[in-house]
């Protein structure tokens, strides 16, 4: 847990537990792929490079803050969720097999 949260940050955070099984999924899916193209697609590797995970820390910690719209009850609605994911994929072949 963060320690903004009252831990004392010895450990991964849930949102980079789901970035590394999202990094390792993509990787999977794109192997699987190639193998199943016709010309088949040899991968040699995969990079990830500047992977970021965006989240409004106001629904990640559920704090509350005021609003100008009273019919939202005061506070607006700030998803506890990743609300952006990016960066960069680069992707290298070692060929093709196949026709």
């Amino acid at each position: 847990v963060p320690k903004k949260m009252g831990g004392d940050d010895s450990a991964p955070q849930p949102v980079e537990l789901l970035l590394a099984a999202l990094l390792g999924c993509t990787q999977a899916t794109a192997v699987y792929v190639g193998r199943n193209m016709n010309p088949r697609l040899i991968i040699d590797r995969i990079e990830f490079d500047n992977m970021e995970a965006y989240r409004d820390e106001r629904g990640a910690l559920l704090l509350e803050q005021p609003s100008d719209n009273i019919m939202d009850g005061g506070f607006p609605n700030v998803p506890a969720r990743l609300l952006r994911v990016g960066g960069t994929v680069r992707v290298h072949f070692k060929g093709k097999q196949g026709s």
